[in-house]
């Protein structure tokens, strides 16, 4: 296909395309003549890719640069590349005070309790550890007693995770799909996680008894009204 068929398909203009290309975001087409260049469904897939790390995900081009990098990257096992794009990827929270030792240990010990395989270092700890000390500052409560709970959390949906890759065979399809989920299954955990702070604290600390599930269900799936309807 041609480029104004390919921004037809991807729904994304043609010098946005042309900017993908000039940054190494995508790879160049194929020269059918000198003067026209034919696209294929690696391009399709590709922009796609890209429109989702930077709508969705909100990453910037920079860092999917980087990501796209480690794709194309001959050799790389799966195993590895899932290291290299969480390595890549920004995790939220790096500008926060260092971590104390004491909380340090104590992501530590709550992860080693689970029986994870983690390599010594991984800057997640940190960051996880710095949450924790700022968290207790702000809430005078210490919240390493919940970590039992968020590591149970994050482990059946990190299992979760690893189911859904293997449903996919083909080794490109499983590098997309490990990208994507990677930076989209954040904002779905934390989007999902928001939701049910509402019915959890509906349950714990509203004056009113919940509503039945399938009125909930009703209610959810009824477009909110503008306050001039009310």
């Amino acid at each position: 296909m041609r480029i104004g068929e390919l921004s037809r398909v991807t729904d994304v203009p043609v010098a946005t395309i042309k900017y993908y290309q000039r940054e190494g975001l995508m790879p160049a087409g194929e020269y059918t003549s000198p003067n026209q260049v034919s696209y294929g469904e690696a391009h399709v897939s590709r922009i796609r890719l890209i429109r989702a790390l930077v709508q969705v995900a909100d990453l910037s081009i920079a860092t999917i640069k980087q990501i796209v990098a480690i794709v194309d990257r001959p050799g790389v096992d799966l195993h590895d590349l899932l290291g290299k794009v969480q390595s890549t990827l920004p995790l939220g929270a790096e500008a926060g005070d260092a971590p104390t030792e004491a909380d340090l240990a104590a992501v530590t010990d709550a992860v080693a309790a689970r029986g994870w395989s983690v390599t010594a270092g991984h800057p997640a700890l940190g960051v996880a550890a710095s949450v924790i000390g700022t968290w207790r500052d702000l809430a005078q409560v210490d919240p390493a007693t919940i970590l039992g709970t968020y590591c149970a959390a994050a482990e059946m949906v990190a299992t979760s995770d690893m189911d859904f890759l293997a449903q996919h065979e083909l080794a490109d399809d499983r590098m997309q799909v490990a990208v994507v989920g990677t930076a989209l299954g954040d904002r779905l955990l934390s989007a999902l996680r928001r939701v049910a702070h509402e019915d959890a604290s509906l349950r714990r600390f509203g004056n009113a008894q919940p509503p039945p599930k399938e009125a909930r269900r009703r209610r959810s799936s009824t477009p909110a009204k503008s306050g001039g309807d009310a």
